[in-house]
């Protein structure tokens, strides 16, 4: 019985997880123009709610860059 349910959550966060990622056409219909600063930040990583996936979720001109260890919206270059 313990495997049923082991089974269970494990599908259920798979499926989850897909569920959440972006759509690859949407991201790449929605890249911004610039380009992205240097990233030599370094970090101790940790989720930062302000993490984006793509340039469309960023306010204004800035793009969606990668930042220490996760995603940042900062202004494009």
């Amino acid at each position: 019985m313990s495997r049923f349910f082991v089974m269970f959550f494990l599908a259920s966060f798979l499926v989850a997880l897909s569920a959440s990622m972006p759509d690859s056409d949407i991201q790449a219909s929605s890249v911004k123009a610039g380009q992205c600063p240097p990233n030599d930040v370094i970090s101790i990583c940790m989720m930062d709610e302000s993490a984006c996936f793509s340039d469309s979720e960023c306010p204004d001109s800035s793009k969606c860059c990668s930042w220490g260890c996760g995603r940042k919206c900062v202004p494009a270059v």
